[in-house]
């Protein structure tokens, strides 16, 4: 898909993403730092699909599909489906 992402500056986060580089980070809670990153993005379009792009490559670098999958499965196995649940 190629599209930028906008993280916050929590544990993890660094460990896969490089701010600038491959996605914007923002403050923790911060809604102004949240709103800058997206307008910055609005308003530089070839730096929006820059950083979209290398972070599709790093993924694509860095997992192997089926591995993805793997974990991608394991991750919403785990995560409780209450609106499910309730129909």
């Amino acid at each position: 898909m190629q599209k930028s992402m906008i993280a916050s500056r929590s544990y993890g986060v660094a460990d896969f993403c490089k701010d600038r580089t491959d996605c914007l980070a923002c403050e923790c809670g911060s809604d102004s730092d949240s709103v800058a990153e997206v307008e910055m993005l609005s308003e530089d379009l070839e730096r929006a699909k820059r950083i979209g792009s290398k972070a599709r490559c790093d993924v694509l670098a860095e997992f192997k599909e089926k591995d993805m999958v793997r974990a991608i499965d394991g991750f919403v196995a785990g995560v409780p489906h209450e609106e499910f649940n309730n129909h």
